[in-house]
């Protein structure tokens, strides 16, 4: 009997020291803490209402292939892909008419072909310097 008492007793003192850890866990902190921001303080976030979501279905986007904006510096080198305006990769690169243009990858050297003499004078147009194409 005395087995089953001490083992009552453990049970009901581990339960007391949970009960007081969740107790204490539970508590709000203190008002000397760190005071809520109201409505009228200037640090205040504003709070705005969510917007739904359109109910209509969206339009598809179609990939320009004329490329209205050629991407680059003028009278600099060329170092971003005019196509899409991220930095090229020099191992990614179509001669064209004497030039070599670099692209940031295969995709944009594709959008690229598909107006090749346009999309040239654009660049002419803009005044990116493009390197010579070397010959082999």
């Amino acid at each position: 009997m005395t087995r089953v008492f001490q083992f009552l007793t453990i049970i009901n003192l581990v339960g007391l020291i949970l009960l007081g850890f969740l107790w204490f866990k539970s508590k709000e902190p203190s008002q000397s803490a760190v005071p809520a921001p109201t409505a009228s303080s200037p640090s205040a976030p504003k709070l705005t209402p969510m917007s739904t979501p359109p109910t209509t279905n969206p339009t598809p986007v179609t990939i320009n292939n004329q490329m209205a904006d050629i991407k680059g510096e003028a009278g600099k080198p060329q170092t971003v892909d005019v196509t899409c305006g991220h930095a090229v990769d020099r191992n990614v690169y179509g001669d064209y008419e004497g030039n070599r243009v670099f692209f940031h990858s295969p995709g944009n050297k594709t959008q690229f072909e598909s107006n090749v003499a346009g999309n040239l004078q654009k660049i002419k147009e803009k005044g990116i310097l493009l390197e010579k194409a070397s010959g082999k």
